[in-house]
This record gives C-alpha cells, structure tokens and sequence, in this order.
C-alpha cells in the first residue's frame, strides 16, 4: 500500500534514494519487533462457522437451469467459477463455421492469423560506445592484475638503514658526508646535557648526508646520545639525555 500512495522510492533532502518497502519494514519492525510472516497471520485468523460450509454447485439451481440452456452466449452470463472444467469451450478446427467466438473478441483462429515475419536487425552498438566498453573493460583488467600481482612481490628496503622510502643511493644514512658551513657560529653549550664550556661537535641528527638540521653537543653526548655508544651506529637527534638523566636541552630551551 506505502508504495501505491508513495511509489517505489523517495529522495530525502540529501539526494540519497531510499526504497519506500524499506521505510515499511522498519516501521514495522519498531512497533512488532519482527516482520510477520503469512504463517504469523494465518495462525492468527479466527475460523467462522461459514468457512466450513462446503456445497456442490449442481445443487443450485440457478446453476442447473442455466446449464440445460447448452449456449455459449447464455453460459457466458454466468461467472466463470460457475463453469466446470470440462464444459468451457475448446476451439475444434472441424466444428469452426459453428463456434461462435462473439464472447472473446481477441480470440483468433490459429489457421487465419498473419504470419510472423523476423526481420534480421544489425547490432546498435555505435563505435564509440564499442570504444568506450573496450576502455572499461581494459581498465577492470588493469585493476585485477594490479589488485593481484602485487601480493607476492616482496617489499623493497633500503640495504643500509632498511627503511621503504628510498634506498641505499639517496639513503642519509650512508651517503656521501655533508660539512655544515663554517658561517654558522658554533654553540658552546652542549644542546643534548645543557653543560656549558665544552668543545662542541657539530652533530648530524638526520644522517651524514643531510644538513638541513644540527645540533652542537659534546663528546660524550655525541658518542653515547647520538649514536648509542658507537659511531658506527646511526645517527639520531636523542629526546633524552643520558648524562643529565632528563629530556634534552634543545627541547625545553626552543
């Protein structure tokens, strides 16, 4: 019934399109819980003493006098569930210039109806519409096969520090070692402990081949800080120094 008022879809205010059936269902649901099946009903319907009122029509004789008529315009006033079976009317090839078909006005004789003529249609796909579902199909491949080839392709790592952005060639880590210029004046507070008067060293802490940032800290935070105990180790910009037992100057006097 909601969608004979409603049709079968509404649009809401955001263009979404909902189905008026669903609508339905949910609202049935909040006030049943569940949605009722024909079983759920018929358990429900209270038999009355009628239904159990079967009769055969040959009794009526209403029924029975229409019968002894034997016409088919005179039977044709009855309802058809007054009609039995085996007394509608069949159409017999023989017996045509008797039957009258006046009651079925779209009834046509099987003999006299025109001949059904198959005209062969060219297909109506346009060039461009054969173009374009090429495309589509093309690009539905490409997507699969890169969906799928590359689950068993195994990850590529730098060899140095073994991260997936770059690799060994451009690696900051390994490369060629960039000198800090030499107009930058040098701290004499070491920004790792905060102790002052030490003999600084101009630390790297992105990697020897990157410049873009320093930090002036002394031998020993260089050494066990900023490179955790070896030189050989990677370099590091520490949030915590080990000597001053706290986090680094650098990150509570900038």
């Amino acid at each position: 019934m909601a969608e004979t008022i409603f049709g079968s879809t509404i649009t809401i205010s955001t263009g979404r399109v909902i189905p008026v059936r669903w609508i339905g269902e949910q609202h049935v649901r909040e006030a049943l819980s569940f949605i009722p099946s024909f079983a759920d009903w018929v358990k429900a319907i209270r038999p009355e003493p009628w239904t159990g009122r079967a009769r055969k029509l040959e009794a009526e004789p209403a029924w029975a006098e229409s019968m002894q008529r034997g016409t088919i315009e005179e039977e044709s006033e009855l309802p058809m569930a007054y009609v039995r079976l085996d007394q509608m009317p069949v159409f017999d090839l023989p017996q045509w210039p008797q039957f009258n078909v006046a009651p079925w006005p779209g009834f046509v004789v099987p003999d006299q109806a025109p001949p059904v003529q198959f005209v062969p249609q060219e297909p109506s796909i346009s060039p461009a519409g054969l173009l374009l579902g090429s495309l589509a199909a093309l690009g539905v491949v490409g997507l699969i096969w890169a969906a799928t080839s590359g689950r068993d392709r195994p990850e590529r790592r730098c060899t140095g520090c073994g991260s997936t952005r770059h690799d060994r060639r451009n690696c900051n880590h390994t490369g060629e070692r960039r000198h800090f210029s030499k107009s930058i004046p040098r701290s004499k507070r070491c920004e790792c402990c905060g102790k002052y008067g030490y003999d600084t060293h101009r630390h790297h802490p992105r990697g020897r081949a990157d410049d873009s940032d320093w930090l002036d800290v002394c031998n020993g935070c260089h050494l066990h800080c900023c490179h955790k105990g070896d030189f050989n180790n990677f370099a590091t910009k520490p949030r915590f120094c080990l000597f001053a037992g706290g986090d680094s100057y650098w990150r509570t006097s900038r």
